[in-house]
């Protein structure tokens, strides 16, 4: 009986991640030109309830060329990633808090930053790896009340406008938010 219910956990975790690749095909798919998601739409600061979720977006994004890492040990290099030719990376302030009542994941989260034009940007993933540790939010293994916060990744164009953002969590098979920055 024990090793049913191991393997439908599984098998309910492979769905899942089913799930997002194909939520994150289909938004890629809709083109970079897609447009900017429908509203209604939160303020920077603003808290929205996801399923189990408790997800705020806070104004303030950080502008920068290159992702730092720690401060590495003796004998090893700093990890660091800098962004393309004509790139920018955009670090957007986000806190969830997981107020289901077991340990949680985001990881099949698709988060995507819209520019004003509705060209849509995803997380780098690449990105939040190469993040120092007081930068980085881990959306993994988030126990119940549990709260944390952080920076999410993005590459955008250098000469956007830094104005009239939008970021949207779709949370595959729960829901979605979206917020104007």
């Amino acid at each position: 009986m024990l090793e049913r219910l191991m393997y439908m956990k599984k098998a309910f975790m492979a769905l899942l991640m089913v799930c997002a690749v194909l939520a994150t095909f289909a938004l890629s798919a809709g083109g970079a030109d897609a447009g900017i998601p429908s509203g209604p739409y939160l303020n920077a600061g603003q808290k929205a309830i996801v399923g189990s979720w408790e997800i705020q977006v806070t104004g303030g994004i950080k502008w920068t060329k290159e992702i730092k890492g720690d401060k590495p040990k003796s004998g090893e290099a700093q990890q660091q990633v800098s962004s393309k030719g004509g790139m920018v990376f955009a670090l957007v302030p986000v806190s969830v808090k997981n107020v289901g009542d077991r340990t949680s994941s985001l990881l099949v989260a698709v988060w995507n930053l819209y520019d004003v034009y509705g060209k849509s940007y995803l997380m780098l993933t690449f990105g939040a790896r190469v993040m120092p540790s007081s930068d980085y939010v881990s959306l993994a293994d988030v126990k119940p009340g549990e709260a944390r916060k952080g920076y999410l990744p993005f590459e955008l164009p250098e000469g956007l406008d830094k104005k009239d953002k939008y970021i949207q969590i779709i949370v595959p098979l729960v829901g979605s938010a979206t917020w104007k920055l």
